[in-house]
């Protein structure tokens, strides 16, 4: 049947069917929020925030140079000091199908894998999810897309500390 269907309308043709009602059901359920390995579905592109250089659902480029210039690190603050250190900030974003983010979780690590030690530069945590929070909220995202359509989605970010 298919070679049939193929030599009648074109070898395209039933990939033309599924990429339209794919599309149609997207649009009948616009409200609903996309993410990757959600019960909605995945988008088949992750928001991106501005000026980002490379597309990653967790990493956006353009959001950690922001960060990084934005941030002022205290004088005592205890940086990384090797490659099995983490300082991390997470964050889960909503982002509409407009492109306006908004923060709904938000958190830092900081954890040391050879000493075990956690929770040091707690003086420093609460500037830098301000920082963090106003630069993801105050800039206008490119929205997720589905099927060339804008959706809303959610996601998980990571902005690294020194």
């Amino acid at each position: 049947m298919e070679e049939e269907i193929n030599e009648k309308y074109g070898k395209k043709f039933i990939k033309s069917l599924l990429y339209k009602a794919d599309s149609l059901w997207v649009l009948k359920n616009i409200h609903k929020t996309f993410e990757m390995g959600g019960m909605n579905g995945a988008w088949d592109q992750c928001a991106l925030f501005p000026g980002d250089k490379y597309y990653n659902e967790s990493n956006h480029s353009a959001l950690q140079e922001a960060f990084d210039k934005q941030i002022t690190y205290a004088e005592n603050y205890k940086s990384k000091s090797h490659q099995y250190s983490n300082a991390t900030v997470y964050a889960d974003v909503s982002v509409d199908k407009n492109g306006k983010a908004k923060v709904t979780d938000i958190n830092v690590q900081f954890f040391d894998y050879l000493t075990r030690q956690q929770n040091f530069n707690k003086n420093s945590e609460k500037n830098f999810v301000k920082v963090a929070k106003e630069i993801i909220e105050n800039n206008q995202w490119i929205p997720a897309k589905i099927k060339g359509i804008n959706v809303n989605s959610k996601m998980n970010l990571r902005i690294y500390l020194k």
